[in-house]
């Protein structure tokens, strides 16, 4: 079955007429079949302090709707249009909620914010900025040693903070910069791909790495034991970054292209990932044909999969399970 909406439209965020008339006639077909949704939709933005007299007028729901029809249109075999409505009222009670809840910490009229998996990369992202942070801030007040469950959640939180600032810059039509700072969030994954081998280590150069900053910052002279361990590398900040992890042979790595390697197994993907992230970075792309609907794509699914693997893994350490309904009905 043809979902009629322009990509070209939908990606610039400048829906046309012959979009939002196909996109209202979807609105009213939902409704008209299952009745009971015109008044939880009501009721949902009602808790949000927004009145909507006429559903299918309201430029937010066409946006939700425009975001759920594409969402299916990439992702979803859809055969006929029974079928069609069935997932989108699967889409509104599993996802309104959190839509209505995000638009607390950022909204744009952007409708690529309200595709299920945008949705639920920035719930989950928001979530863990939010609330986790804040049991560390207090946790931290109480005591100020670092420790590795400590580290290790702080490292989780960097890494949904830059999952969820490549995803606004996507929203506001900033693929460039979106996709350069993915490669933030490539590091902090590697980091955390590595961290259960090398737990000692990794504490012990993360303290080194306050020593260090302190010392860049306020000319706080190094401990004894740093200098005496690294020696002349104890200035070194890349070398304090990764130096913790070793690779196969056994010597401390020094680079974050050999961090990304060694933590994903020399995968082509990632080190194709690593040149062209670093092409986007130099921000020449004068007479460059990039596909930015396809790359943004791309990276939204790619986004989706590993914040799906973080949830699965650290879900039951953090107390994140309440997310596992978004990422398993998509």
């Amino acid at each position: 079955m043809e979902i009629q909406i322009n990509d070209i439209n939908y990606h610039t965020a400048m829906l046309d007429k012959n979009d939002i008339s196909y996109i209202k006639s979807i609105i009213d077909k939902t409704l008209k079949k299952y009745s009971e949704l015109d008044d939880y939709i009501k009721k949902s933005f009602m808790a949000n302090d927004i009145n909507l007299k006429k559903v299918k007028d309201n430029e937010l729901v066409i946006n939700i709707f425009a975001a759920f029809l594409h969402s299916l249109k990439d992702n979803y075999n859809i055969k006929n249009e029974e079928q069609l409505l069935k997932v989108i009222k699967g889409y509104i009670r599993n996802y309104l909620e959190m839509i209505l809840l995000n638009r607390k910490e950022f909204s744009l009229s952007h409708p690529l914010q309200y595709e299920p998996k945008v949705v639920s990369i920035l719930g989950l992202s928001n979530y863990i900025n939010r609330e986790l942070s804040y049991e560390l801030d207090d946790e931290l007040q109480k005591q100020s040693e670092l420790t590795f469950d400590i580290c290790l959640s702080w490292e989780i939180i960097n890494a949904f903070r830059s999952i969820k600032s490549s995803m606004i810059l996507f929203t506001i039509g900033d693929d460039v910069h979106g996709i350069a700072l993915y490669r933030g969030f490539m590091e902090i994954w590697s980091k955390l791909l590595l961290t259960q081998k090398f737990k000692d280590d990794y504490v012990k150069y993360k303290k080194y790495n306050v020593n260090l900053q302190k010392h860049i910052i306020s000319g706080e002279e190094l401990p004894k034991d740093m200098i005496d361990e690294l020696g002349k590398n104890a200035t070194n900040e890349n070398y304090i970054a990764y130096g913790w992890a070793k690779n196969k042979s056994g010597k401390r790595i020094t680079t974050l292209t050999e961090l990304m390697n060694c933590a994903n197994n020399n995968d082509p993907k990632v080190k194709e990932f690593l040149h062209y992230s670093g092409e986007f970075v130099h921000e020449d792309y004068v007479g460059i044909g990039y596909n930015y609907m396809e790359l943004r794509k791309a990276f939204i699914n790619s986004y989706f999969e590993i914040s799906k693997a973080m949830l699965d893994y650290f879900g039951d350490i953090f107390n994140l399970r309440r997310f596992n309904n978004l990422y398993n009905n998509i």
